[in-house]
């Protein structure tokens, strides 16, 4: 009997699913003798300690193959002009703008239920894997930690419940020796939202805004002061109107602490000078859909011709490339305006 030869990529896949299945034996032995097991090390040397999400790592001084999970990580990572071999994320944050146009030259392989490839990582070969500990398990950080150094930026969230995005910029510009550039970069954030306040006074004096959230073009979460976008907001000087609770729906549905589900009805009762509509895909269609419903002309907003629609991915990206895109818009919309 004839054995049926394997072709060059079934037996890569072959290879790959071994390598896989001796990396998950090997890590379920050693987590038996000890509960934190350390990441693969380049030689003492070669390597700085750094202290992370998952414990301390020893991370290479220069790395050359560096792979990213997650959108949020490669965000930080991007903004320090560091550009990974390979980014692992869902495949719709390849389409962000401030994302999309920075990844020439970068490998950007989706994930699946949030899960990297692990094969596809083997087979890269990386010197460095950095990831962002909300989305990363600890059963995949310890078959991570087999192929290579892996180190996972710390979710920091300030006392509202919010991620702290600056905070955790700082972290992954330490694993990354670039701290200075973060300072600096933040710096320039500031004084880019103090002089558009300056000029949104000069200009409109005090002004009430909201930005409101639609998912799946029906759900509406209306953000606050303390999220991404409620900050950015405040630092240029915008105030919050009050919460219209009569008719908000069940805290139950919230996805993260700083956004408050609200229903059609309570549309009206959003008494903002501005509204900024933010949505994660045809736009057109989404506006179009608010502006045939009789409520849409009871709000103030649209009653002053100041609704705008942006990009959901920049209004609630917490991180300084996404600010920066809020900037932007805020500028077009309100100082440089027609």
């Amino acid at each position: 009997m004839k054995l049926r030869s394997f072709g060059l990529s079934s037996l890569r896949s072959f290879l790959v699913g071994i390598l896989i299945a001796l990396l998950t034996t090997a890590c379920i032995s050693h987590t038996a003798h000890s509960p934190n097991p350390q990441s693969a090390k380049p030689p003492a040397d070669e390597c700085r300690m750094m202290q992370h999400a998952m414990g301390e790592t020893c991370i290479p001084l220069n790395p050359q193959r560096l792979v990213i999970i997650d959108s949020q990580a490669l965000s930080y990572a991007l903004a320090l002009n560091v550009k990974p071999i390979a980014v692992f994320a869902r495949k719709d944050s390849f389409d962000i703008s401030y994302i999309k146009n920075r990844l020439k030259g970068v490998e950007a392989i989706p994930t699946i239920n949030r899960e990297p490839n692990l094969e596809k990582i083997l087979l890269l070969n990386p010197d460095l894997i950095i990831g962002w500990s909300r989305d990363i398990s600890q059963k995949n950080y310890k078959l991570l930690s087999q192929i290579s150094s892996t180190i996972l930026i710390p979710t920091i969230k300030t006392s509202s419940g919010s991620y702290d995005w600056k905070q955790e910029f700082i972290q992954a510009a330490t694993m990354l020796n670039k701290v200075e550039i973060a300072n600096q970069l933040i710096d320039e954030y500031r004084h880019r939202a103090e002089e558009l306040k300056q000029k949104m006074n000069h200009q409109h004096g005090e002004l009430n805004a909201s930005y409101l959230q639609v998912y799946d073009g029906y759900l509406l979460f209306l953000s606050s002061k303390d999220s991404f976008s409620g900050e950015i907001l405040s630092d240029v000087g915008f105030q919050f109107p009050p919460v219209p609770l009569s008719n908000t729906l069940s805290q139950n549905s919230l996805p993260i602490s700083d956004e408050l589900p609200i229903s059609e009805e309570a549309l009206p009762e959003l008494d903002s000078d501005v509204l900024f509509i933010g949505t994660e895909r045809d736009n057109e269609s989404i506006l179009k859909k608010f502006q045939q419903k009789p409520l849409w002309s009871q709000m103030r907003a649209v009653q002053k011709n100041q609704v705008y629609i942006v990009s959901e991915g920049a209004w609630r990206g917490y991180n300084i490339l996404a600010a920066n895109v809020v900037l932007d818009d805020i500028e077009k919309y309100l100082i440089n305006m027609p």
